[in-house]
């Protein structure tokens, strides 16, 4: 692998923290390796300590960094936060996606529309000018996922050239940070190979054990650079079996656990020398939206295995209290009628007191803010572990989830399906 600009810039930020005794273990042919969060947190009128309070638990579980999608009125507060914690970040300058999405701001075309796309580089470039010097800024991420979201080929190349404009300007604003940007796996590497030839370094999200399969999949696209994960985490639902409803089959909360405790040290530190300069677990908030209860930290306050197994990976200690683990929901019967009942059975792997699981029904059809909606229902009865429910009114396809509070502040979730159609007439 070339010795590049962007492992010099790492290199020369690690030396500067080693300069000012923030990284005693540092030295100048050991470059700064990311262990990183990504970050979404903001204050609040009701709590409004709660981005700092929040950064103090990343920096507690041996993070060193962490890393933001876009600049936001909070990212100045931000980044004054993580400097008084002792955390880098990579600030993220968020480029518009070329097609209606997940995302939800796709109608750039990036073939034609000029001047929204001089407009959107004029403000990215205003960000920097004001960010550029903060001594808590590690670098910059230009754009996430871009590519992944544009549908076709013409736009795709526009896309990437546009992109290299972009970070030639950053560059010449601010030639002292590392410029990357962020691709779906490796889907954008082919068009940053010939197209953005300014960028540093590549940032590839990946979850669970495809992360390590990175620094072939780079090799394969005769890509040299290095890299940074920059979203990890347990596989995801894109990679996971899907049940007879076509639902993803969320993994365990043992199998999250070991995912990023083992995967971090086998799949990202363990490519350190095949290129990898680190990465950043996932973790964008504190709700009870699936999303979170798939790979965040916490939901409503409590923490989730994604936690305890960061902090495992980046300080090497393992939770302080045993952490529970359900091994499924029985669903019975699959599929039901508007507003019936199913049972549902709950086996536990630790622990054995059920007398306070939760359960909420998510819908699988619609948009996503349809999704995101999370329906509490009351349990009708119980009997040993079995549950009666009363399922919604609305025909469709629905996730239920079972969440039951824990000892040190923890909650474990588990989750199946059913099939909720009226009856023919």
């Amino acid at each position: 692998m070339k010795t590049n600009r962007g492992l010099l810039l790492l290199s020369c930020t690690f030396v500067q923290l080693a300069v000012a005794g923030a990284w005693p273990e540092s030295s100048e042919n050991h470059p700064f390796f990311v262990k990183g969060v990504t970050f979404t947190i903001n204050n609040t009128p009701e709590d409004p300590y709660r981005q700092r309070k929040a950064l103090q638990e990343v920096k507690a579980i041996g993070a060193n960094a962490i890393r933001t999608w876009g600049v936001g009125k909070e990212t100045g507060d931000l980044l004054d936060n993580a400097q008084q914690e002792g955390l880098k970040v990579v600030v993220g300058l968020w480029l518009e996606h070329g097609r209606n999405g997940a995302e939800g701001d796709g109608s750039l075309n990036y073939a034609k529309d000029e001047e929204r796309k001089l407009r959107q580089k004029e403000n990215l470039l205003r960000d920097v000018a004001r960010y550029k010097d903060h001594p808590a800024l590690l670098g910059w991420g230009v754009g996430n996922e871009v590519i992944l979201n544009i549908a076709s080929e013409d736009q795709k190349v526009a896309y990437a050239k546009y992109l290299e404009e972009v970070v030639q300007e950053i560059k010449k604003l601010d030639p002292d940070h590392p410029v990357i940007s962020v691709s779906a796996w490796t889907v954008s590497v082919p068009y940053w190979e010939k197209y953005t030839p300014g960028l540093d370094a590549y940032g590839i999200n990946s979850y669970g054990p495809a992360a390590g399969a990175i620094p072939d999949a780079l090799k394969a696209q005769d890509a040299d650079k290095m890299y940074l994960v920059t979203e990890f985490g347990p596989r995801g639902a894109w990679d996971s079996p899907k049940d007879e409803f076509g639902v993803p089959q969320m993994p365990s909360d043992d199998e999250k656990y070991d995912q990023i405790s083992r995967g971090w040290s086998e799949w990202i530190e363990g490519n350190r020398a095949r290129g990898c300069a680190g990465g950043f677990v996932f973790n964008f908030g504190d709700d009870d939206a699936p999303t979170s209860i798939w790979l965040d930290f916490y939901v409503r306050g409590l923490r989730r295995p994604a936690y305890w197994a960061t902090h495992k990976a980046f300080s090497g200690k393992d939770p302080g209290v045993p952490l529970e683990n359900f091994d499924g929901l029985m669903v019975s019967p699959k599929t039901v009628q508007p507003g019936g009942v199913v049972k549902v059975g709950i086996e536990p792997l630790t622990g054995e007191d059920l007398t306070d699981v939760n359960f909420t029904f998510s819908p699988e059809f619609g948009g996503r803010d349809n999704r995101n909606r999370m329906l509490p229902v009351e349990s009708t009865g119980i009997k040993g572990r079995i549950f009666q429910l009363q399922v919604p009114a609305e025909p469709g396809i629905y996730r239920i989830y079972a969440s039951k509070k824990s000892v040190g502040g923890n909650v474990t979730i588990t989750q199946s399906s059913v099939k909720i159609e009226a009856a023919a007439e």
